[in-house]
């Protein structure tokens, strides 16, 4: 992984300028995935779509922001004295996200589906370091409203809503979702997610590498799973920075004919 040039954006009703990071030869090497969906992989870093101002902590969403320029070269950085001394901007914390609930920054389903999914993640992420055994009571209320935004309409949502139905002590429902015939890319995450659940286990819990539980003994990243190598910009839309891999189209140039 290489470290881009920061975009330069303007968050909406600011003066100040901040830096948003760039990533290039992302993968997911080394990345470890969780039953809740996340995955937290060194050489592939979050990129936010709902960020933090540190100037005053106000929460704005990336694609209400004005996107100034990418830095070029550091000749034409020298001409904009303004934007090396812009901060970059933070992440959210999980009562960033709680504060953000109802507010104007979940206007839309998509956004609240986002703020309730990081807030999550963001709650369970003092699980993952062994500090806590169980989520507090207002994560837990977060959590009983986004299980009702999850649509099981495929199998990656099977096992995140059977996932937060663990997490929720409703184990009865959680088996109950993962009473299905899944594929066997998912089957070894499921068979982990229906063992907890037996067991009346609620907590967060780490699942096998999705390459590596396929059966094909590798590790490294390809187009299918690197998701997160796009970027959101404008009105919410997924632009693909140059996927690579298999699936990646061959002869799409358009033939000239006279």
């Amino acid at each position: 992984m290489l470290l881009g040039l920061p975009l330069i954006i303007k968050p909406p009703g600011k003066t100040t300028l901040l830096q948003y990071p760039t990533y290039f030869f992302t993968n997911q090497r080394f990345a470890l995935y969780w039953s809740d969906g996340k995955c937290e992989a060194p050489m592939l870093p979050e990129k936010p779509l709902l960020c933090k101002n540190p100037e005053d902590g106000s929460l704005f969403w990336l694609d209400d922001c004005k996107n100034l320029s990418r830095w070029k070269s550091r000749k034409y950085r020298n001409h904009h004295d303004d934007w090396n001394h812009a901060k970059q901007i933070e992440l959210p914390s999980d009562q960033d996200y709680l504060a953000a609930i109802g507010t104007e920054l979940t206007s839309s389903r998509r956004k609240m589906y986002y703020v309730r999914q990081r807030c999550w993640w963001a709650a369970n992420d003092i699980l993952r370091d062994e500090m806590r055994t169980s989520l507090s009571a207002e994560h837990l209320e977060n959590l009983s409203e986004f299980v009702k935004m999850i649509w099981v309409w495929n199998q990656s949502n099977r096992l995140l809503k059977a996932d937060a139905l663990r997490q929720l002590s409703r184990f009865d429902e959680a088996l109950s979702l993962l009473d299905y015939q899944f594929s066997k890319a998912k089957e070894p995450s499921a068979k982990i997610i229906r063992e907890l659940a037996t067991k009346k286990h609620p907590r967060v819990t780490a699942l096998p590498h999705p390459d590596t539980s396929s059966g094909n003994g590798k590790n490294s990243s390809s187009t299918k799973w690197n998701v997160r190598n796009a970027t959101f910009w404008g009105n919410g839309k997924e632009i693909v920075i140059s996927p690579r891999g298999p699936n990646r189209r061959k002869n799409s140039r358009k033939k000239i004919t006279n």
